[in-house]
């Protein structure tokens, strides 16, 4: 005889939908009865639900603030001087966008503004006559 879904939602210590929602997604396998009724095997719920995961109570002090997210002095120093890292790659990044920008605003103004219109350039034979005949 197996468990029913309140059963081995104690045992593996979730809610009945969990279980339900294992079952319905094929995680999990289990026999249905005549009364639509499951019947879950102990060995099919401890491989889907291990027990390991399950005794959390039975851990010392120390993983358990891990495990929520306290972490050593150490362990942040690390993360933070790697996020500093990280920041100052990012600004870097910043800062060359903004130079790259910025250049190609000028270019954009240089090429937007109006010509400056030069002086016509006399035909190169009539300078060469006026030298010529000078």
């Amino acid at each position: 005889m197996g468990y029913t879904l309140r059963e081995a939602a104690a045992e593996a210590g979730c809610s009945r939908s969990t279980i339900h929602r294992a079952i319905k997604s094929g995680r999990l396998s289990a026999q249905r009865g005549d009364h639509g009724s499951y019947a879950i095997d102990p060995a099919e719920l401890a491989r889907v639900f291990p027990r390991d995961a399950r005794e959390t109570s039975h851990r010392d002090g120390s993983e358990q603030e891990r495990a929520a997210g306290h972490e050593s002095p150490e362990v942040l120093l690390v993360k933070v001087e790697m996020l500093e890292a990280q920041l100052r790659r990012e600004q870097e990044t910043i800062d060359d966008l903004r130079s790259r920008l910025d250049r190609a605003e000028e270019r954009a103004f240089a090429l937007a503004a109006p010509a400056v219109p030069q002086p016509p350039q006399a035909h190169v034979w009539s300078r060469l006559r006026r030298l010529l005949s000078g």
